[in-house]
């Protein structure tokens, strides 16, 4: 049950998965992830959600075009992208987990190969903030996790997390909350080639912006 009462989509409970013939996997996972979310009763995902998961999807692609990855690659990283926050769904604490733990039910499910299902959930567990990648694919996908630091509606985005976290009970002042920005943008940085040549200098031109607005504050 949800804090108004209703019940809940669990990643903890088992999920009917119905395929359609012919599907690819990535596809299945597709369309398994964005109906996860968006049949779920839960509101309090501001962030951590099915536009968040999409634009992660999206980012790894983009990434990808640039790394001259082998298509298999693509489609693992594609597969971590899709389930990555599903665990945020139940378990915010502990959402890597639980995110490669739906993972691995679905795959199971689809037949997919067990060397590559290793590498997928390999991929989800290092989204973990503090990990530090340890491959390629790894960077690639920490860089599409945090793309939206590149972004140019970043704020609108800062917003929604600062939403997700004062539901969970963490409220924030204005001036708590762009302090916390600014330990996040000092601490971060992209590993991929494209992640410092492109995404960095975005990230900087937002980081500026925060420079004026907490300029504002004082």
């Amino acid at each position: 049950m949800d804090r108004d009462g209703q019940p809940r989509l669990s990643i903890n409970e088992p999920q009917q998965m119905i395929f359609t013939p012919n599907l690819d996997v990535a596809t299945r996972a597709s369309d398994f992830v964005t109906n996860f979310f968006t049949s779920s009763t839960n509101r309090h995902l501001y962030f951590h959600n099915i536009k968040h998961t999409v634009q992660v999807v999206n980012a790894c692609h983009e990434i990808s075009l640039s790394m001259h990855l082998s298509p298999k690659e693509v489609e693992i990283l594609e597969l971590a992208a899709w389930f990555h926050d599903t665990g945020y769904m139940d378990a915010p604490e502990d959402h890597e987990r639980c995110s490669r733990n739906l993972a691995t039910r679905f795959l199971v499910d689809c037949g997919y190969p067990t060397k590559y299902l290793t590498r997928v959930n390999a991929l989800i567990m290092a989204t973990m903030r503090m990990h530090t990648p340890n491959n390629v694919l790894e960077q690639v996908i920490k860089d599409a996790d945090s793309y939206h630091l590149s972004e140019s509606n970043f704020w609108e985005m800062s917003d929604e997390l600062r939403t997700e976290l004062e539901w969970s009970g963490q409220i924030f002042t204005d001036e708590a909350w762009l302090s916390h920005l600014r330990r996040q943008f000092n601490e971060h940085h992209y590993f991929t080639p494209y992640g410092e040549m492109v995404l960095e200098p975005r990230k900087n031109r937002n980081f500026k912006t925060y420079l004026v607005c907490l300029g504002a504050m004082n």
